[in-house]
Order: structure tokens, then C-alpha cells, then sequence
């Protein structure tokens, strides 16, 4: 199992973030830039679109002034003819009236959507609106008293001052490049416009000031220049062309005959009507281009804006695609890697050790698998280069598998050839106690006998941490559990210190009678080795549960600690490879081996009520039959002289 991290620390590096979040990070950076210069391409097309949408406002709220603009000029005319002819006949004047009321009414809502939109247009706007509340008032002085034609003439020009710049400054606001050309051009026709009317009504009143004229006359060349510098090649062709023909010649024509004060009986209309509708095809042209331009450029720009906005966010959406995409590959990827490293060091590798551990290091059947990552990039190598780490990790364990056969051999092979020595020196010891009469020199040869039957024992354990079985013949009759008892007790070497208290009437089959002796003799010179010299160490046996027959043995040693216990009983019931920590305590692991053999269950515990050890050997009922006797080969080839059965204290 992985250890895992602390959920704080995973954030506390980037070094400990996931690959998705850092995938996320390297597509944030260029998708942040993308976003801000984009988003300011964008805010720049918008401000531009708003900028032509607030032209086209001007121009359709100029467009719209203007007719105001010339009906108040129209009124002028009108009145100073009615004043000059003895105020009879005021049907133009009324006619002017209403059209000029009508067009101011229509006005009003634009001029105040403009000044909301643009607070410069206030001072002008207002400037306008009162010119406009002075018209009642120079209406009382046209139809109620005698004022002269030129008063009249001059109170118009006054209000329409302030009207004429207030349509230029609505002009003067058009600041874009591609159309602040017409905008000028139209501004200077609007002047020249009002300063046309007005000569209109000075020559048609009769006996206009001269010095007026003339004056009026610069400001229309003024107008008219203005116009024409504003206008590209192009617009100075479709548009100057008007205004240069033959009316604008009869003009000039007959205000030099007025001022030459010849032929003042002339109608003027005829000429100034010729020339009025120059202008008017001019401006209107002129107009008609201005408010189409504006509007196509204001369309194109929000168009720009909206394409350009969702150009950015399908290149947004297309890189986190992308980007998903791959982090996918790659994560897919690693998860493989990973479940399959998992795999290979938790299941795979394990299994094939055992496996080889089985076989004797053979690893001929053994195929290495690969961990199934066939791509060549990185992700790629590292799978083939963990598969060959996995292929030299196998070998090495055949390797290791092999040489420890090897070992085990070279014990089985000793362990033999002392097998053989100790069981020719049982014998003749064995010959020594038959004819020896002396009891001093009879007790010195058990003691011997018990010597060498551990040196017996010792070679077994060889046996058994080579995994080979006991070369001793496995006996076929069953054996009764008191005679099991005492030659585990006989294979000791201070088996005066053991004390058989109880042992029940079953035998225990032939087959695992000797392993058995073995085991039990194990725990029993633990028990003597660990506890004082002096001491007793009890033996018991007694029929369990289901059937069992359960062998504990108690002493009065140092004991052992609560961790040290548990790890002891779990090396009893799943027994280790064999290594140097397995040598320093080899009787614990011959009796784990011993167990696992025979299915036998083997349990350390701590002595009830004070210090010491007591160790369960529970032997299934498979192995056990009631009321058994000794066969003919019940001789267990250990010394048992001397080994009573005592009989439990009753309380």
C-alpha cells in the first residue's frame, strides 16, 4: 500500500501537485494572456463601435436639427417680406410658424437623449433651447408693430446664431477618421447655408445694408471653402460639382448688381432659389453619405466585436479541448502505469517469487508479463524500462530462490551425514546402558543419551529449515499421547526440570507422532532455557473441542513483552523465508514449520497472574484416535527412562 500524503502538504509545493492540476496551470498562463490581449483587442473594437454608434446618433439628431435649423431661416424670410410690405398677407408667415413650431417639437426628445449621452452638448443645447423660447417674442414684434424689416432680419439672425453652431457642434463631434470629412464638409455647407438665406431676405426686403452683404457674403465664401478643403477627390467630385454650376454664377451676378445699386427691381427668388437647391442636393448628398458611412462602419465594428469575441472563446474552448485531451492520454496512461506497478509489486511479483520459492528457483515456466504501455513517448519508456526493473527483479529472486536451494541442499546434506554419526553414537550408547551394572556410570550415560538425541534434534532442524522431511522411517500404528509427551521430554537436555501432569487416553497418528516430539520438545527447551534453573516447567495435554488434543506448556520465565508476543505468534502461524534473524531464533520456526505442516495451531500467551510463558498446541482430531494402545513399533528411539506421568493435584 502507498503511504499517503497529508491533504495540506499536497499544496504546500508545487512539486506535490497532481500532473492535472499543473496541465491546468501550463494551459492558465497562455490562456490568461490570450484572454487579456484579446479581451483588450476586443474592448477596443467595442469603445470604436460605440464611438460610430454615437456618430450615428449625431448625424440622425443633426439631420433631424436641421429642419429646424431651416424653418426658423424660412420664418426669417417670410416675416421680413410680410414687415417689408406693410404686414399684409401673413399666410407664409403662419405657414413658417407652424413648420417651425412642428420641427421644434419633434426635436426636443433627440437634443435630451443627446445630452444624457454627451454632457459636452449641454451648453450648446441649452444655448439653442432658449434662442427658441425667444421666437415668441420676436413673433409679437413681427405681427404687432412697426419694426422694419431689418430689425426683424436681425432679431432671426439672432436666434438662429445659436441654432446654426449648435448643428455644427453636433457636427463637430463626429471624431472618427474615416468619416470627420463629410462631417466638416456638411458643417461648412450648414453656414453657408444660413448665410444664403439670410442675402435672400436682404435683397428680397429691398435696399439691403451693403456692408451686411458683404459680410454675409465672406462668411458663405468661408462656408463654401470649408467645404470643399473637407472633401476627399472623390466626394469633391460628386459633391463640389453642385454647387459650382451656373446658380451659384447668377448669385455672384446679381449681389454685385445690387451693390452697384443697379437694377434693385430685380426678383431675386428666381436666383436664390437656383442656388438654395445647389446646396440642398449638396447637403442632402453630402448627409446621405455620412449617416450610410457611420452606420456601415458602426455594423462592421460590432461585428468585429462579436466575431473577434467568439473567435477568442472557441480558441479558449478549442485549447482546453486540446489540452483535456492530451492530459487525458497522459493521465490514462499513467493510471495504467501505476495500476500496474500496483500490481506487479503487490500480486504479480509476490506470486512469483512464491511460485519460484516452490519450484526450486526455476523460473523456465515463469513469463513475465508486460505492464501493457506500448507507446513511444515518455510515459512509454518509463513502462519498458519498469518492465525490464520487473524482468531483473524476477531473475534476482530466481537467483536467490536457486541459491537458496542450494543452501538447503548443503543442510540436507550435512544434516545426514550427522544423522547418520549421531544414530551409530545412539546405539552404541544404547548398547553401553544395557550392559552397564554401576548406577553413577548408568546416569552419566542417559545424560549422554540425552545429549546426543538433541544433537538428533538439532540436525532434524536443519532438515526442517531446508524444507526436507525428517529422515527418520514415518511410523504407521499410532502412538499414545503420554509416549509422545515423554519423548519430547527425553529430547531436552534438562528434561529433570519437566513435569508431566496430565495426558489423556488418545493416540496420535503414526505419520505425525515424530514432528510432533519435535515440536513439542522446541517449546520445551524454550521453556527450560528462559526460565530459572530452578524452576518447574508443566506439562499438560488434555482433549479439547471438536476433538483436539491440546498440549500446553507453562514456565515461569521472564515472559515476553505484548508487542514482541504478537509478533512471535504471527511468525508461528505464517513462518518466514529463512534468514539470519530466523537463525537466532531457529526452535520457534522449526515449531512454526512443524505446525503448518500438520495443520497444527500454535499459540503464545502470558501466564496468568504472573511472569512466565504459556504455549497451546492444538493437534486436529484427525490425527488423534481414543483408546489406542502401542504397536509393535511403538520403541520412539529416545530415552525415557526416568519419565513418570504425574498426576494432576485434584482441588
Amino acid at each position: 500500500m502507498l503511504p499517503t500524503e497529508e491533504p495540506g502538504r499536497r499544496w504546500s509545493s508545487p512539486r506535490h501537485w497532481s500532473l492535472r492540476v499543473k496541465l491546468a496551470i501550463v494551459l492558465l498562463v497562455p490562456g490568461l494572456l490570450a484572454l487579456v490581449l484579446g479581451g483588450l483587442r476586443i474592448a477596443d473594437e467595442a469603445g470604436e463601435a460605440g464611438q460610430l454608434d454615437q456618430v450615428s446618433r449625431l448625424v440622425a439628431a443633426e439631420e433631424r436639427f436641421s429642419t429646424v435649423v431651416e424653418a426658423v431661416a424660412q420664418e426669417r424670410y417670410d416675416s421680413a417680406v410680410f414687415a417689408s410690405r406693410d404686414r399684409e398677407d401673413d399666410a407664409d408667415v403662419r405657414a413658417s410658424v407652424t413648420a417651425v413650431d412642428t420641427a421644434v417639437g419633434q426635436v426636443r426628445p433627440v437634443l435630451d437623449d443627446l445630452v444624457e449621452s454627451d454632457p459636452s452638448l449641454r451648453a450648446p443645447v441649452a444655448q439653442a433651447q432658449q434662442a427658441l423660447a425667444r421666437l415668441g417674442d420676436v413673433r409679437t414684434l413681427v405681427s404687432t408693430s412697426a419694426a422694419p424689416p431689418s430689425a426683424v432680419l436681425t432679431r432671426y439672425s439672432d436666434l438662429l446664431t445659436p441654432l446654426v453652431e449648435l448643428d455644427r457642434d453636433l457636427l463637430r463631434g463626429v471624431d472618427v477618421e474615416q468619416v470627420d470629412g463629410l462631417a466638416a464638409a456638411l458643417s461648412g455647407l450648414a453656414a453657408a447655408r444660413n448665410e444664403l438665406t439670410l442675402q435672400y431676405a436682404l435683397v428680397s426686403v429691398g435696399d439691403p445694408d451693403p456692408a451686411e452683404m458683404q459680410a454675409s457674403e465672406a462668411r458663405l465664401r468661408t462656408g463654401l471653402a470649408d467645404f470643399r478643403a473637407a472633401l476627399d477627390a472623390g466626394q469633391r467630385v460628386r459633391f463640389a460639382t453642385l454647387i459650382a454650376g451656373p446658380g451659384n454664377t447668377a448669385r455672384v451676378q446679381l449681389l454685385q448688381t445690387v451693390l452697384a445699386e443697379q437694377d434693385r427691381g430685380r426678383n431675386p427668388a428666381p436666383v436664390y432659389d437656383a442656388m438654395l437647391a445647389e446646396l440642398n442636393a449638396a447637403q442632402n448628398g453630402v448627409r446621405a453619405e455620412l449617416s450610410a458611412l457611420s452606420t456601415r462602419l458602426r455594423d462592421t465594428a460590432t461585428t468585429a466585436v462579436v466575431v473577434n469575441a467568439g473567435l477568442l472563446l472557441l480558441a479558449l474552448a478549442t485549447g482546453a479541448v486540446v489540452v483535456g485531451l492530451i492530459a487525458r492520454t497522459i493521465l490514462r496512461a499513467l493510471r495504467r502505469l501505476r495500476t500496474g506497478a500496483l500490481e506487479v509489486a503487490q500480486r504479480r511479483l509476490p506470486e512469483a517469487v512464491q511460485q519460484m520459492q516452490t519450484n526450486g528457483g526455476d523460473i523456465a515456466p515463469l513469463v513475465v508479463e508486460s505492464i501493457g504501455i506500448d507507446t513511444r513517448e515518455e510515459i512509454g519508456e518509463v513502462a519498458r524500462a519498469f518492465d525490464a526493473v520487473h524482468t531483473e527483479a524476477v531473475r534476482l529472486a530466481a537467483q536467490q530462490a536457486l541459491l537458496r536451494n542450494n543452501v538447503n541442499d548443503i543442510f540436507v546434506n550435512l544434516s545426514q551425514r550427522s544423522q547418520g554419526l549421531v544414530k551409530r553414537q545412539l546405539a552404541l550408547i544404547d548398547g553401553l546402558e544395557r550392559s552397564e551394572q554401576d548406577p553413577d556410570h548408568l546416569g552419566n550415560l542417559f545424560q549422554l543419551d540425552h545429549l546426543a538425541t538433541r544433537m538428533r534434534r538439532n540436525n532434524e532442524n536443519l532438515l526442517v529449515l531446508a524444507g526436507a522431511a525428517d529422515l527418520r522411517a514415518r511410523r504407521k500404528r499410532p502412538v499414545p499421547a503420554r509416549d509422545v509427551l515423554r519423548a519430547a521430554v527425553s529430547e531436552i537436555e534438562q528434561y529433570r526440570r519437566v513435569t508431566v501432569r496430565r495426558a489423556p487416553g488418545v493416540a496420535v497418528a503414526g505419520p505425525v507422532v515424530n514432528d510432533l516430539v519435535h515440536l513439542v520438545a522446541e517449546l520445551l527447551d524454550n521453556a527450560t532455557t528462559f526460565s530459572p534453573p530452578d524452576s518447574e516447567v508443566v506439562l499438560r495435554a488434555a482433549t479439547g473441542a471438536g476433538g483436539t488434543l491440546v498440549v500446553e506448556i507453562a514456565d515461569t520465565g521472564v515472559g515476553i513483552a505484548p508487542p514482541e508476543l504478537a509478533a512471535l505468534n504471527a511468525q508461528l502461524a505464517d513462518p518466514p523465508v529463512v534468514d539470519v534473524a530466523v537463525a537466532r531464533r531457529m526452535g520457534l520456526f522449526v515449531v512454526g514449520r512443524l505446525a503448518q505442516r500438520h495443520n497444527i495451531t500454535v499459540v503464545l500467551r502470558p501466564a496468568p497472574g504472573g511472569p512466565g510463558i504459556h504455549a497451546s498446541v492444538e493437534v486436529p482430531a484427525v490425527y488423534l484416535q481414543s483408546g489406542a494402545t502401542p504397536g509393535a513399533d511403538v520403541d520412539l528411539d529416545v530415552p525415557t527412562q526416568g519419565l513418570p506421568i504425574v498426576p494432576e493435584a485434584r482441588p
